[in-house]
């Protein structure tokens, strides 16, 4: 009998539970050992059967800070949530191919694996120069982690068909819902983590835990970026698939609320750009009216938490303030390190010593390590990424994936300058839940697209 990947109420439930323990765990700083017997469980438990060895794989993802990590000479050296695509590698090798994603006429694909791979060997390279603990071992275990996520998806890609990997990106989106559903529990229980400053950072230390660097999701600004995100995917999936409104509407109100008590900037503009571009995809622009809506409401009822993040901004009357009020990515150190970046040759080799990048802008970290070619060369693939895209959602047949395939390109052209993690890899070289999406949503598009062509020929149309 054929095997087919379900997913079934229980399987939800289960990995729901699974999430509270874990969850719970890293909060109340489990004992070593516990952690370690809870993880090997993990582990063992993916044995159980393909499904399981999947959707571990994409728990581990999805809360890689929830893994502990090894170090080596204080720099993390591999995940240890990544050893869940050895499970996963042993039950996938049974199941036959349905399709050879190498033969498929994937247009850009060849040059997406070959941007990543050059961003990851510059970054890598580049530590290696300038940090002498960092060694040989420290790259093999970001290469195995880059490595077992981008197998991870061809070998998924490559042996489940269309309907079942349909349902590992609406896994994804139960996942995030989970990790929105913390964060608001973490911010009705102590709400005093709604007015934190950078005056206040270093005194308030169990409030810095829980939102400016929380311990199992990471920075406010990522996780609120991931959130923002799948807002715009979650109403993007509410006005367009056949997915119950019962389903995606409370998807939508949970992410929105995540951004907003992220008290991130950034999240709040990927928001709102991310409803701009569905409106301009839909040539139609009454959903601008939800964010007039909130701005109404922010403007009546003026929560402190959101006015103390945006007053500041609004009221900037000069660049010299708008610089202060920047956390620093507009600062004179921030601007003269784009300066300095802007060479032919990679500034972050004739220098001395490692610069930060201030500015957090993934354009200026390829400048600082690959110069101005690299950084041109980016801009191609993007722009590229884009107009494949667009192409796609007009001559597709599937209006919802190849809709979210160009809004997440789209969001690619104003990230790049302002955050460091939202790329096929991270100017790291780590790859996160943001490259996870867009090569699953660039994959699954080509996949969706090929398919019909096919379809229309075995049909004879």
């Amino acid at each position: 009998m054929k095997y087919k990947l379900t997913l079934t109420f229980k399987d939800f439930l289960i990995y729901a539970v699974l999430f509270v323990i874990t969850v719970n765990m890293a909060l109340y700083k489990a004992s070593g050992i516990l952690y370690t017997l809870v993880f090997f469980g993990i582990l063992f438990y993916q044995f159980t059967s393909l499904k399981n060895s999947i959707l571990i794989f994409l728990f581990f993802l999805i809360f890689h800070d929830i893994s502990k990590n090894i170090m080596l000479n204080g720099i993390e050296a591999i995940r240890i949530g990544r050893l869940a695509f050895v499970p996963f590698l042993v039950q996938i090798h049974n199941k036959v191919s349905v399709r050879n994603i190498f033969y498929r006429n994937f247009k850009l694909f060849k040059l997406i694996i070959f941007s990543t791979v050059i961003i990851f060997i510059f970054s890598q390279f580049l530590a290696f120069v300038h940090f002498k603990t960092y060694t040989f071992i420290n790259i093999l275990g970001y290469f195995f982690d880059a490595f077992s996520i981008f197998a991870f998806i061809y070998l998924v890609f490559s042996k489940l068909e269309v309907n079942e990997i349909k349902l590992l990106f609406y896994f994804v989106l139960f996942l995030i819902f989970l990790q929105s559903l913390e964060l608001i529990y973490l911010a009705i229980k102590y709400p005093d983590l709604l007015y934190i400053n950078t005056e206040n950072f270093e005194s308030n230390y169990h409030t810095k835990l829980l939102l400016w660097r929380n311990p199992l999701f990471g920075h406010k600004n990522y996780w609120g970026t991931v959130a923002a995100y799948f807002f715009v995917v979650s109403l993007f999936l509410f006005i367009n698939s056949k997915i119950s409104k019962y389903v995606t509407f409370p998807l939508i109100i949970v992410n929105l609320i995540t951004v907003t008590i992220s008290l991130s900037r950034r999240a709040y503009a990927y928001a709102f750009l991310g409803v701009l571009f569905i409106a301009l995809l839909r040539r139609n622009f009454k959903f601008i009216y939800i964010f007039v809506g909130l701005s109404v409401m922010i403007y009546l009822f003026q929560p402190d938490f959101v006015m103390n993040r945006i007053t500041p901004l609004i009221k900037a009357q000069s660049f010299i303030e708008l610089q202060r009020v920047s956390s620093g990515h507009l600062s004179e150190s921030a601007l003269q390190f784009i300066e300095r970046s802007f060479s032919i040759i990679p500034y972050g080799y004739t220098s001395s010593n490692f610069e930060y990048n201030y500015t957090e802008a993934y354009i200026v970290s390829v400048l600082y390590s690959q110069g101005i070619i690299g950084a041109i060369f980016l801009l191609i693939v993007i722009l590229l990424l884009v107009k494949r895209s667009y192409f796609l959602y007009v001559y597709g047949n599937d209006k919802v994936f190849h809709g979210l395939f160009v809004i997440s390109t789209l969001l690619l052209l104003p990230t790049i300058f302002s955050t460091s993690v939202y790329y096929f890899i991270s100017t790291k070289g780590i790859v996160n839940i943001f490259s996870f999406v867009l090569l699953f949503t660039y994959m699954f598009s080509e996949l969706l697209y090929s398919h019909s062509k096919e379809e229309k020929l075995f049909n004879g149309d």
